[in-house]
């Protein structure tokens, strides 16, 4: 059987936050940019985040033997060019350019 599990870890409380901040917005004609604006003024940025990722891959071998891989790594700020940035923009963007280059390579 193939799958693939997909979680991220956030503070305590956050995504309660979230939803308390989402109910407070219901009569909003621009719920998105509200929530933007609440979170821009209501958290604080933090220029020196780490994202820790976490991956393991379990199946069996040409031979029929179980086996497991994983693998951790720590991405921490750094310059793209002359731009410095966090380890959160450099994690979220990677997903983004891998979606627009499949597009680009499979059109529809």
């Amino acid at each position: 059987m193939r799958s693939l599990d997909y979680k991220t870890l956030r503070y305590p409380g956050h995504y309660a936050w979230v939803q308390q901040q989402i109910a407070s917005f219901k009569t909003s004609s621009n719920l998105i940019g509200d929530l933007q604006e609440k979170m821009e003024t209501s958290i604080p940025h933090i220029e020196n985040n780490v994202v820790i990722i976490y991956t393991a891959i379990e199946g069996k071998d040409a031979d029929g033997v179980l086996r497991r891989r994983e693998a951790i790594k720590h991405v921490r700020p750094q310059l793209v060019g002359r731009h410095r940035l966090r380890a959160i923009q450099l994690t979220t963007a990677a997903p983004l350019l891998q979606a627009a280059q499949h597009l680009l390579d499979f059109p529809q």
